[in-house]
């Protein structure tokens, strides 16, 4: 066992501890469904403080082949799976928080040979006992290792999209590589929503959400309905018909609006909660906060009628920038959004 090869259930057994835990153990089950398939690079990109690392460590715990876990999965709603017997502690489990090697070094050159440096003592001690082709090359240690003992790897990384907002530029000089995410629900409080894609994708996705982004503080109507109907094709394997589901949606569209902004979900405001609130973050206060009211099957101009009456707005009386009221319906029958903005006005 050592601190990135194997590293224990410990973490997870935090987790089960913890009075607010929730069971996210259907994961498990679609992980099982792609291991050793062409289908085996999985990226799960949630907001933050969604249960990501959470969900690492309980794989962490589950995978590897150090540590006996039944004793912490019986329970839970994995066991209830087939696969559940086939894949417990059978696996070489690699467990990296890229955030660690990140806070650490002032280059992507500096934190990869950081990193490889770690990984390798941890190989090395655990297998000392195996002859080693080059014993600084972390991929072909791994490739030795797997040659002589026949236990794949379990690759997690933790914090994967800090390099993202450190170093901006690589999301648009991404390698162009396969990678292969997950489409389908795997339980009720966790949703794999992006498609199947190719890196490029990924990236004009993202591009996609800027230019949304901007079609809001141009207050083009259109074009964003237009964006939210683009995403909403995307994640169509998410059952959507309330306005909690078409939340779900409207954080995917203006994911990259977390670059500007810090984004509540039902905020108390007024007479109510308001659905969604864009604040500018303090490096950004000239851009203009949003309120968003969702609807479902109803109208676009009724949400900004209700952002109205039940007095949204008044929870940002002390923001003194500009303030975009912003409503969006869903039309079950169409299967089209609406959407309508306007400019906030006191009495």
């Amino acid at each position: 066992m050592g601190s990135y090869l194997n590293p224990g259930s410990a973490a997870f057994c935090n987790s089960l501890r913890s009075k607010i835990y929730i069971d996210k153990s259907a994961l498990i089950a679609r992980i099982n469904e792609l291991i050793c398939t062409e289908q085996r690079f999985v990226c799960v990109s949630r907001p933050r403080r969604f249960g990501k690392s959470m969900a690492a460590n309980m794989l962490a715990a589950y995978y590897e082949r150090e540590e006996e876990a039944s004793g912490l999965f019986d329970h839970l709603q994995i066991h209830k799976y087939e696969s559940y017997k086939d894949h417990i502690n059978k696996y070489n489990v690699i467990k990296i928080n890229m955030q660690e090697f990140l806070s650490v070094t002032s280059s992507i050159d500096e934190m990869l040979a950081r990193l490889r440096k770690y990984v390798l003592f941890d190989l090395l001690d655990i297998y000392p006992e195996l002859r080693f082709r080059d014993p600084d090359d972390l991929i072909q240690v791994m490739k030795d290792i797997f040659s002589k003992t026949r236990c794949p790897f379990v690759i997690l990384i933790d914090e994967w999209d800090c390099l993202f907002r450190e170093y901006k530029y690589l999301s648009y000089h991404w390698p162009d590589k396969t990678v292969y995410i997950p489409n389908k629900e795997v339980s009720q409080e966790y949703i794999n929503a992006i498609s199947t894609m190719e890196w490029h994708e990924v990236i004009d996705s993202v591009e996609n959400s800027r230019k949304l982004l901007e079609a809001l503080w141009a207050m083009d109507s259109e074009t964003v309905a237009r964006g939210v109907d683009r995403v909403h094709r995307e994640i169509s394997v998410l059952q959507y018909n309330d306005e909690n589901s078409l939340s779900c949606t409207i954080n995917l569209a203006f994911y990259f609006a977390r670059e500007y902004y810090t984004i509540i979900r039902e905020l108390f405001a007024g007479k109510g909660f308001a659905d969604i609130c864009f604040l500018p973050r303090k490096l950004h206060q000239d851009k203009p906060a949003a309120i968003i009211e969702l609807k479902w099957d109803k109208s676009a101009k009724g949400a900004i009628d209700q952002i109205r009456n039940r007095q949204y707005g008044d929870a940002l009386s002390d923001y003194q920038g500009e303030l975009l009221l912003v409503g969006i319906n869903y039309d079950k029958k169409t299967k089209m959004h609406d959407c309508v903005i306007e400019k906030y006005r006191k009495d």
